[in-house]
């Protein structure tokens, strides 16, 4: 599916929820810490975590700061734009696109490696 039929603010709802309450059960499941995430995951055995973090390290290098900077340092947006020169307009829109691109990749690679049931945390538009 592509990124066009994602509600695009119901997905960064559902993507904050998953980074900030179930992320950590999934990681703690295969003996991992959000640390992990930004330090290294290894792709094999294929399991959630090593999904998530492969899901992660394949989005555009600024979405993956963004992601990283905000919910795995756990920085705040005003830090992220200072450190990064990014208006506050624009670190809205590209985070929102980040996690869109991050929940498209999440389901893309699990279906890849026929993963079930898949954890898809978009939200597609009615039309």
């Amino acid at each position: 599916m592509e990124l066009m039929n994602i509600d695009r603010k119901a997905t960064r709802s559902r993507v904050d929820r998953f980074f900030k309450n179930d992320l950590q059960y999934y990681l703690l499941r295969y003996g991992y810490s959000l640390h992990d995430l930004v330090d290294g995951i290894p792709k094999e055995p294929i399991n959630e975590a090593s999904i998530i973090y492969q899901a992660l390290r394949t989005c555009k290098p600024l979405y993956r700061t963004l992601i990283e900077k905000y919910y795995l340092d756990g920085e705040l947006v005003w830090q992220i734009e200072q450190e990064l020169h990014i208006s506050h307009n624009s670190i809205c829109r590209l985070r929102i696109e980040a996690i869109c691109q991050f929940a498209t990749n999440l389901v893309a690679l699990q279906e890849f490696h026929k993963i079930e049931p898949v954890l898809d945390l978009r939200v597609m538009q009615h039309e």
